[in-house]
């Protein structure tokens, strides 16, 4: 055991505390800090479970075998003002109970009854999976009649992850209970402020919220496509879309919040809100969120449970635990192509989204949905041989966002006169560069006896028509308002990268190759920008545009 510590804090829980205490409680609940994202976990619930004189929290961050992102779980209980000891106290002092929501580190150091909980979606990592070597170890300090170590899970289907057959089969020592997931039922019980979140966010009617959520590590959104959401706020009208940045804690920690809004400084500039990892500021972000694009974290799955649209950019299976939820996630949901137009994937899957898609994999997020927290509680308090409350657990809503998004000065315009002469105008925000040009060059002109030109530039109207000059040889005459077809050994499907415009009408696509393409018509709400010169030559009309 750890020797004490000669600066240990006298106070609330050093050797002579009593005297020195105004509320003399009975139970003492050590909180083991590891990382950012761990000691939330913790902070999410037990000031509500635990709101009971009887009970001292304290917390402790790990120096034995720190974690590499220890430093912010020390800044967050600075900013909540926990009461914190020393590691080498924290190992000298005898608790009622100990409660980490990591199973690494040096935890059999600690001379208490031991409850480990799973912070994120459950177990969807490889390096979630416990250490059979910490069970075993850890489970051969069993404390009288209560178990050395008790494991909280989310769900049943993650109970065999610590069967392991090192660990010992006293029921004495090794327990596993299932109660759900706290934070999903705070999220759920969010949906009822949803629009005052997207109120507080400073969205207005009819806009729409795209958030981007990444999680840490060479795999990770955020390492592979770190420029999405810049790409994005270029292909989406700016008054209908707005796009949120949600990044892994440890990214921030890992490389510093100073350098992460360095890098993210276009992204700021036009009107993307870059979600601070203080506060948990991204739960009211995806409560407020239409779509939600994710790797492989948490944030997705709790977007897709809450019946969020969702469209996964997943670079590498191999940070996927097979057979785990978020991996049941990837397959259902859409992956998000990027040689692709970006626009019409985010429109459609907002658009065709059925709320049961992804039930397969939300089914599996808890095993208690709306009972995480009295699960909890009730099993805390067994461990503390203590009767719980009277009042119930509160199962409360998420913070809302702490800052709106941010406001753009300038846009670029885009202007597109239909033709019923109606006029469509985009905007975008000026600090993204314009998208590049879709890997289109032919417009088809037709007059009413038939097809006119094919190209994007013209010398006169009297050259049209036919097989006369000018007229590619590849290509046919068509009927009045038909459409053409130009010979090709393979067929380009048309594509459809539409907006929101007031008229519908047939739009075909042709690749700049055009005259070595067939294409076919589709019905398309018209609204995509033509890469052409823009000239549209007297006494013709556009009826197939790039």
């Amino acid at each position: 055991m750890v020797g004490a510590d000669p600066r240990s804090n006298r106070l609330p829980v050093g050797a002579d505390a009593r005297q020195w205490n105004t509320l003399q409680f009975e139970r003492t609940v050590l909180v083991v800090a590891r990382t950012l994202t761990s000691t939330v976990w913790g902070l999410d619930f037990l000031d509500e479970v635990l709101a009971d004189p009887r009970v001292q929290i304290v917390f402790t961050v790990e120096d034995q075998s720190p974690s590499a992102f220890h430093r912010g779980a020390s800044d967050l209980l600075d900013m909540v003002e926990a009461p914190v000891i020393s590691w080498a106290q924290a190992a000298s002092h005898r608790f009622d109970l100990a409660i980490c929501s990591s199973h690494r580190g040096s935890l059999t150091q600690l001379n208490a009854p031991l409850l480990v909980g799973l912070h994120g979606a459950g177990i969807g990592k490889p390096s979630a999976v416990p250490d059979p070597d910490m069970l075993r170890r850890t489970a051969s300090k069993a404390i009288g009649g209560t178990p050395a170590l008790t494991i909280a899970v989310a769900h049943p289907e993650q109970i065999p992850y610590f069967a392991h057959p090192e660990t010992p089969r006293d029921p004495h020592s090794v327990d596993v209970q299932v109660v759900g997931d706290p934070l999903l039922d705070r999220l759920a019980a969010s949906e009822v402020l949803r629009e005052q979140y997207r109120s507080e966010l400073g969205l207005h009617d009819g806009q729409r919220l795209i958030v981007v959520s990444s999680t840490w590590g060479d795999n990770s959104l955020m390492s592979n496509v770190g420029d999405l959401a810049a790409r994005l706020t270029a292909v989406l009208p700016a008054d209908r879309y707005r796009v949120a940045y949600v990044l892994h804690p440890n990214i921030w920690i890992g490389h510093g919040g100073w350098q992460v809004r360095a890098w993210l400084r276009r992204e700021r500039a036009a009107g993307v809100l870059i979600v601070p990892p203080w506060r948990n500021a991204w739960r009211s972000c995806v409560v407020a969120s239409d779509a939600v694009i994710h790797d492989h974290g948490s944030v997705g799955l709790y977007a897709a449970a809450l019946g969020r649209p969702t469209l996964h950019v997943v670079h590498d299976t191999r940070d996927m635990l097979a057979g785990s939820a978020i991996a049941e996630l990837t397959r259902l949901s859409p992956r998000l192509r990027l040689d692709r137009p970006l626009f019409p994937q985010v429109s459609e899957a907002i658009d065709e989204h059925q709320t049961d898609s992804y039930r397969d994999a939300t089914n599996r997020v808890s095993g208690a949905p709306g009972q995480s927290l009295a699960l909890h509680r009730n099993l805390i308090y067994r461990l503390l041989h203590l009767d719980p409350p009277s009042w119930p657990a509160r199962v409360l809503a998420v913070d809302p966002p702490p800052e709106r998004l941010p406001q753009v000065h300038s846009h670029q315009v885009v202007v597109d006169v239909r033709a019923d002469r109606a006029v469509g105008v985009r905007r975008f925000p000026a600090a993204t560069p314009p998208p590049p040009p879709p890997p289109v060059r032919t417009i088809v002109w037709v007059t009413s006896s038939g097809v006119c030109r094919i190209g994007t530039r013209y010398r006169s109207v009297s050259q049209c028509g036919g097989h006369r000059r000018g007229f590619p040889s590849t290509a046919r005459p068509a009927a009045p308002g038909a459409f053409p077809r130009l010979r090709s050994r393979r067929r380009a499907v048309a594509r459809s990268s539409c907006d929101d415009v007031l008229a519908r009408r047939r739009v075909v696509h042709l690749p700049a190759s055009g005259s070595q393409q067939s294409v076919r018509s589709s019905r398309c709400r018209l609204g995509a920008v033509c890469p052409g010169d823009g000239r549209t030559p007297r006494g013709l009309r556009p009826e197939i545009e790039c």
